[in-house]
This record gives structure tokens, C-alpha cells and sequence, in this order.
């Protein structure tokens, strides 16, 4: 699954008050939980839904307003963050 949004993905920090914030490749929905970020650039109960789910392991964000990433990442490209239920490890 790929959530198409005006950002890179997620960030430790909001990039736009820290232009240095790391950014997150890879996080898995226990440590979204773990570091209870402030904000999210999508609704937290995708991170249960996630767990919950028996066909969908993960999910990437994408920035929109970049379209070859779209293409990129609907190719099976890691262009973004992923995010992936601890129940299938990868």
C-alpha cells in the first residue's frame, strides 16, 4: 500500500522547525508506538489496522508532488518510509 502525501515521509522532528531532522527509511508500527511521536503525517489508527491486518504487512509514504516517486514506489521502490507490522518481520 502506498499513502501518496506533500512530504518525504517521516521525520524524527518536523523538518519544517528543524531542517535538520533525521529521516526515518524504515520504522515498524511497535517503535511508532515506542517514541509516540507529536504528529504524523497520517491517522495513528493506521498503525493498529496495520497489526490487524492479514493482507497488507506494510505501507509507504510517498510525496505526491514528486510523481516519478509515485511511479517508483508502485513499481516496488523504496523512495519514502515504510512501515511494517512486527507480526511479519522484514
Amino acid at each position: 500500500m502506498t499513502l501518496v502525501k506533500d512530504v518525504d515521509g517521516l521525520f524524527e522532528e518536523d523538518p519544517k522547525l528543524n531542517p535538520n531532522a533525521n529521516f526515518i527509511s524504515k520504522i515498524s508500527t511497535a517503535e511508532l508506538r515506542e517514541r509516540n511521536f507529536d504528529t504524523l503525517v497520517f491517522d495513528r489508527i493506521l498503525i493498529d489496522l496495520l497489526d490487524q491486518s492479514r493482507l497488507i504487512r506494510e505501507f509507504q509514504i510517498v510525496n505526491g508532488r514528486q510523481p516519478e516517486r509515485i511511479a517508483a514506489a508502485l513499481n516496488g521502490e523504496h523512495v519514502g518510509t515504510i512501515v511494517y507490522s512486527e507480526r511479519f518481520k522484514t
